[in-house]
């Protein structure tokens, strides 16, 4: 089974501010994608723009409400939500899952690139039948490595590249192992 994954970035121009995108351009994608990034403000953007609605008063249960809205709506396969400092959300079916908040110091956070390596990470997982919690794990690891860094695509250093190449042995395994590997 083939993966197509939409990581949403709603840009504006930088001289006139005119919006890059459109409820078409989202619509369509959404309907194309099967794996789905995005941000909490472009979950907002995106749901303002869908006129979708959640009747939680709750913030975190609205967040939830808007994202399993989306999934059911566009048929998704996956739905994941970056929330900067705030950890990533997961949404895969009827499965929940969250990191945890970051424990970076804000001052050392550059953001550039960081939501590309996470979705590059998770996508990565789910396409080798990795579990979702290792998946996630992979992605988190890759973007905070980004993040701590100026640039937005950084030189692996040494123990990087092994902490990665220690998840991807022992998940590679572990999904080859399975009697019914992990299709998401």
């Amino acid at each position: 089974m083939g993966h197509r994954l939409y990581d949403v970035n709603l840009r504006r121009n930088t001289m006139d501010k005119v919006a890059g995108y459109s409820e078409e351009i989202i619509r369509v994608s959404l309907e194309l994608a099967t794996v789905v990034k995005m941000n909490e403000a472009e979950l907002e953007e995106v749901a303002l723009m869908l006129n979708l609605r959640s009747a939680e008063r709750d913030q975190d249960n609205r967040v939830w409400d808007l994202m399993e809205t989306i999934q059911h709506d566009y048929d998704l396969t996956a739905l994941a939500l970056t929330r900067g400092a705030l950890g990533a959300r997961l949404l895969v079916m009827d499965t929940r899952l969250q990191l945890a908040d970051s424990e970076l110091p804000a001052d050392c956070v550059h953001p550039v690139g960081g939501g590309d390596s996470f979705a590059a990470g998770l996508l990565f997982g789910i396409v080798r039948g990795w579990s979702l919690e290792d998946s996630l794990a992979l992605a988190d690891l890759l973007s905070r490595w980004v993040v701590t860094n100026v640039m937005a695509a950084p030189i692996f250093t040494s123990e990087l590249l092994s902490q990665i190449c220690s998840l991807v042995a022992r998940c590679d395994v572990e999904a080859a192992s399975r009697e019914h590997p992990l299709q998401i």
